[in-house]
This record gives C-alpha cells, sequence and structure tokens, in this order.
C-alpha cells in the first residue's frame, strides 16, 4: 500500500510541478468535462427509453385492434443533437486530457507520434495542438448551447400529439376520446415538462470556457 501510495504521489507531484503552464488544471477540467458529457448523453437515452416505455405501456392496455403513438418529435430531434454535441465534447476532452498527459509523462509511444505527424515538433504537443483543441471546444459549445436552448424551448411551451389507429387507419374522434381516456387513467401526460423531459441537464459549457481559458 506504501508503495502504491508514494507512486500515486509521485504522479501528483510531477503533475502539479510541471513546467507546461497550467498543466494540473487543465487535465482536472478535461476530465470533469469527459464525465460530464458522459452524463448528460446517457440522460438523452433516458428520454428516448422513457418514451419507448410510455407507450408500450399504453398499448398494452387498449383493446385489440386499436393503437396509439405518442409523437415527440420536436423533442427527440433537439436530444439527439444534444447527444451528438456531448460525445463530441467526450472525445475533445478526452483526447486534450491524453494529449497533455503526454507532454508530462510521454505516454504516447514514439512510433504513434511519427504515423500522425510530420516531423517530431519542436513544441509540448499540447502548444502545438492548442487552436484546435479551442477550435473544437468553441464549436461544440455553440453546438451545445443551441440544442440546448431549443430542447429547453420545446419542453416547457410545447405538448406532445396522441396519434392513435384502429385497424391501420386514423381512429374516429370516439375512439381518440376513449384512448385518451385510458392515457389519463394511466397517468401519461402530453405536456412535455410533465413527462419530466425538463430534468435534462443544460451542457457543461462553462467547464469547456474554463479549459479554453485555462489552455
Amino acid at each position: 500500500m506504501s508503495r502504491y501510495t508514494t507512486r500515486v504521489r509521485n504522479v501528483v507531484h510531477r503533475l502539479v510541478h510541471s513546467e507546461l503552464p497550467l498543466a494540473a488544471p487543465r487535465v482536472v477540467f478535461s476530465l470533469l468535462l469527459f464525465v460530464f458529457s458522459i452524463v448528460s448523453g446517457g440522460l438523452c437515452l433516458k428520454v428516448w427509453t422513457k418514451h419507448h416505455t410510455s407507450q408500450k405501456h399504453l398499448n398494452e392496455n387498449l383493446p385489440s385492434g386499436i393503437s396509439a403513438g405518442l409523437a415527440y418529435q420536436d423533442v427527440r430531434t433537439t436530444s439527439i443533437l444534444l447527444f451528438v454535441s456531448n460525445h463530441l465534447v467526450t472525445f475533445l476532452s478526452s483526447h486534450i486530457a491524453i494529449i497533455i498527459l503526454h507532454d508530462v509523462f510521454k505516454i504516447i509511444p514514439p512510433f504513434v507520434l511519427r504515423r500522425v505527424l510530420k516531423k517530431p515538433p519542436t513544441k509540448p504537443l499540447s502548444s502545438v495542438t492548442l487552436p484546435y483543441q479551442v477550435a473544437g471546444l468553441l464549436g461544440s459549445s455553440v453546438c451545445l448551447v443551441m440544442s440546448a436552448s431549443f430542447h429547453t424551448q420545446f419542453v416547457f411551451t410545447r405538448v406532445g400529439k396522441l396519434v392513435v389507429r384502429q385497424d391501420g387507419i386514423e381512429a374516429v374522434p370516439e375512439t381518440v376520446a376513449m384512448v385518451q381516456s385510458i392515457l389519463d387513467r394511466l397517468g401519461f401526460a402530453l405536456r412535455y415538462r410533465d413527462v419530466q423531459y425538463s430534468e435534462f441537464p443544460h451542457p457543461s459549457a462553462a467547464f469547456e470556457e474554463a479549459l479554453m481559458t485555462g489552455t
């Protein structure tokens, strides 16, 4: 245990006292951004699974020959954009952390660097790639903020649509009213905010801004 503790202390000491500017804070912010992006992407999946589960449970309680769908195309589109944006941030933050750690601990094998780079860099790799880091984080920040803004607006201002079919054709109003009553009895809501899509977190743009400032 003491040997493991000593190794950890040595790693932390090298990272904190590295000649690379703000190496430790940049690694910490990159890893935090990585974790928050994964969590946000996972909650996108929760939106889709929650909708699928609700729709399946509703159809299980309908009479034979009648099917119903809970249309939520607007929220689904924004959640897909959020999912893609979050995974773009996950990709960028993980690679930024690896590059910084390489500059401190030389973790990337030389043959990999020779394949990626045309010639060995004379400056730290994190400094050479700094413009690409800033451009990538700035672009992903814009995507995150825009998709999260639309998602939040849709959740708090829009309502889902109940689509009812009987024997493969659009159902008559009496059948739609009957399905609506079953929907109310089961406790399903059509307003997005009541379905708790509003629990979706805001993007971690603050971490990206701090990371870009630190770099």
